[in-house]
């Protein structure tokens, strides 16, 4: 869903390279990626590593500047994504989370679908994303959120639950700066010093899906 969203249109005007981390049906019937299982959410193994894997891959193939590495995913493909921004901040510049949700907010299979009916305060999640990778002392990534107002699949309060992971995590203001319309979303920034380290685009009356313009992509 990702490729048909058309990134390779927007690589080849823009000249940069898009990696599609391709789950197996051999460990996701599903094919979606596992995003609440330890051992594959955590630092140097299993699902997360592999994806830095192909991220180097690419770096050494394409002589890729390593300082702009970005990632993306819609669904479980958000919630890995928040995976790999808490697991490997070093390694990327920022991320967009689509119909996604918090790190570590299940930890098997049965706890995933009650992620967003346990609220957490924000210490606690900003707990979880340092505890990615102890003793990291450097600048974690910018975060952008996506979600659709009617989303009935990952339920809207797991937006609500990101922003205060990651505004928690940058240390700054549970309370937006600035708020704006724009066409059918509502955007709210949070802001560090003068640039906006996490944000949230709320899309008006779409269901779980990926933001294109003025259209949708349902997702899975």
């Amino acid at each position: 869903s990702m490729e048909a969203a058309g990134w390779n249109a927007l690589a080849d005007q823009h000249q940069f390279a898009v990696v599609y981390a391709q789950q197996r049906t051999a460990n996701n019937q599903l094919t979606c990626f596992t995003w609440f299982e330890a051992g594959d959410i955590t630092r140097g193994s299993g699902e997360a590593e592999s994806v830095v894997q192909m991220v180097d891959t690419m770096i050494a193939k394409r002589f890729v500047d390593r300082s702009r590495v970005y990632v993306t995913g819609v669904s479980a493909g958000g919630a890995f994504s928040a995976v790999m921004l808490a697991a490997y901040p070093d390694r990327f510049r920022a991320g967009s989370v689509m119909a996604g949700l918090p790190y570590k907010c299940a930890t098997d299979a049965a706890s995933a679908s009650t992620c967003s009916s346990n609220p957490r305060p924000p210490e606690q999640w900003g707990d979880l994303v340092r505890g990615a990778y102890t003793g990291y002392g450097g600048p974690y990534p910018r975060v952008q959120i996506w979600h659709g107002s009617k989303d009935f699949t990952v339920p809207t309060a797991n937006a609500a639950e990101l922003v205060k992971q990651w505004t928690n995590v940058w240390g700054i203001d549970q309370a937006a700066e600035a708020e704006e319309t724009i066409s059918s979303a509502t955007r709210t920034q949070h802001k560090a010093a003068d640039k906006v380290a996490v944000e949230l685009y709320m899309v008006n009356g779409m269901g779980h899906a990926i933001a294109i313009g003025t259209d949708a992509m349902g997702a899975c």
